[in-house]
């Protein structure tokens, strides 16, 4: 429950973090500037992004849970050389993204993303429904002034 981040390794390397809980965060796990370390059986979850790589390179994430954050399970920024293999990723909007990374070796996790609607289309979408009850409420008050003329 904390403002930004539940665990952050902050150009910190060859760290193992095993068994930890992160959740409801902005960031449940978020490695930064961090390079060689083992993320095992961690679980993040209700956060924006469940675990996080920026510029970290040459980690490994195995048997990790990532569950119900808003965007990603896992999402890789800048972060090249890594290993994610067998975590489980439930009800992400998106299992794993990688962003300007190169060489991950992502393989045999579970992946289970839920489908929402897009937060971007959203607001979009209450407009709309606010625009067409408008127009309902104007239309009905023109048809009851008409009927009284």
């Amino acid at each position: 429950n904390n403002t930004w981040y539940g665990i952050w390794l902050y150009y910190s390397d060859s760290n193992t973090l095993t068994g930890n809980t992160a959740s409801n965060n902005d960031d449940g796990i978020c490695l930064y500037y961090s390079d060689n370390n083992t993320l095992t059986d961690n679980t993040a979850s209700n956060n924006d992004d469940g675990i996080r790589l920026d510029y970290s390179n040459l980690s490994t994430l195995t048997d990790n849970t990532a569950s119900n954050n808003d965007d990603d399970g896992i999402y890789l920024e800048y972060s090249n050389y890594n290993i994610i293999k067998s975590n489980k990723l439930y009800g992400n909007y998106r299992c794993i993204t990688e962003y300007r990374c190169i060489g991950n070796i992502i393989a045999d996790n579970d992946c289970k993303e839920v489908q929402q609607i897009p937060r971007s289309n959203f607001v979009w979408i209450i407009i709309g429904i606010f625009g067409l009850s408008m127009v309902k409420i104007l239309w009905k008050k023109q048809i009851r002034s008409q009927k009284r003329s």
